[in-house]
This record gives structure tokens, C-alpha cells and sequence, in this order.
């Protein structure tokens, strides 16, 4: 018998023979188990932290500066908007013109 015919020959006597499971069957918990449903995932708090006791916590109201501050905060936002419009790559390669500004300028459409 050639080596080839004894490797086909295992080869065939191992396949033919169920394979092994790899987990166990999982067992039922015992009859005075206390199971708990866990439901798997993140969940969203349905309810909000409040202080139990006297703590430094003190709720947050806006004031009038804050309401300047916001302002501000938008003017700064909205500059910014506009000079990423005007120079998207933030290479300075558009120098102060717009791309719909550059399209036209390039497809002479002045």
C-alpha cells in the first residue's frame, strides 16, 4: 500500500466519525436560583441624578452675559463658516474669492 492510499485511507476513517461539539449543552440554573433578565446593549437613563443630600450643587440658570456671550459666539462661528467657504483647504489657494466666484472666473464667465 503507497503512502498516498494510507493518507486517503485515514483521511477517510477520520471523516467518517461525527465531529466533537465544541460548547456543552447549557444546563437549567437550579430550582432556588434568583436569575435576572439582562437586556444586552447600552440603555438610556430614564432618570435624572439629583443631589440626595445638602451638597454645593446649585442648578444652572443663564444670565444676561451668557446671552451676549452666545451672541458672540455665533458672529465667531458664522466668520469662521465664511472664511471656510472662501478657502476650503485652508491652503490660501482661492486668495478672497468664493469657488463659485473661482468656477466663473475660470470658465470666463466674468
Amino acid at each position: 500500500m503507497s503512502e498516498r492510499e494510507k493518507a486517503r485511507r485515514e483521511l477517510a476513517e477520520i471523516l467518517s466519525k461525527p465531529f466533537p461539539k465544541k460548547k456543552n449543552d447549557p444546563q437549567p440554573p437550579p430550582e432556588d436560583a434568583q436569575v435576572y433578565r439582562i437586556i444586552p446593549g447600552r440603555q438610556k437613563r430614564k432618570w435624572i441624578a439629583q443631589p440626595v443630600a445638602a451638597s454645593a450643587y446649585v442648578p444652572y440658570e443663564p444670565t444676561s452675559q451668557d446671552a451676549l456671550l452666545a451672541e458672540t459666539r455665533e458672529a465667531v462661528a458664522q466668520a469662521a463658516r465664511e472664511a471656510r467657504l472662501r478657502d476650503p483647504s485652508g491652503l490660501g489657494l482661492y486668495r478672497h474669492e468664493t469657488l463659485d466666484e473661482l468656477v466663473k472666473r475660470q470658465n470666463g464667465n466674468d
